[in-house]
């Protein structure tokens, strides 16, 4: 059996967006606060990782991301997009990144390295 140790790092961002190809109010730009967790893999118990540092990188990375995408993107994105930017900084770990609108509905994207 595999055993795995992961840090999480929970954060919020607020941010506008809109879904051009929706057919209803979805298409208008509208405010969401975007809820994000995030699993990384670390290979001891005694702290490999710092999470309020992982944290604020994450912080960081996300809001500078939102500012690159523009009110054009998904939950699905996001996810992608700050897992991508984790398997980076923090190579051949396992990772997933779950990212909601509201803290109500979202997406996971998941790596196994």
């Amino acid at each position: 059996m595999k055993k795995e140790v992961f840090v999480t790092v929970k954060y919020r961002v607020s941010a506008l967006h809109r879904w051009v190809g929706a057919d209803n109010y979805l298409k208008h730009i509208h405010r969401h606060e975007f809820h994000f967790t995030v699993w990384l893999e670390v290979f001891h118990e005694d702290r490999e990782v710092e999470f309020i540092r992982l944290k604020e990188e994450l912080v960081e990375f996300t809001q500078g991301t939102l500012a690159e995408f523009g009110d054009e993107f998904s939950c699905e994105m996001l996810a992608d997009t700050v897992g991508r930017w984790l398997g980076k900084v923090y190579p051949d770990r396992d990772r997933r990144v779950w990212v909601e609108e509201d803290g109500e509905n979202g997406a996971v994207v998941s790596w196994e390295e």
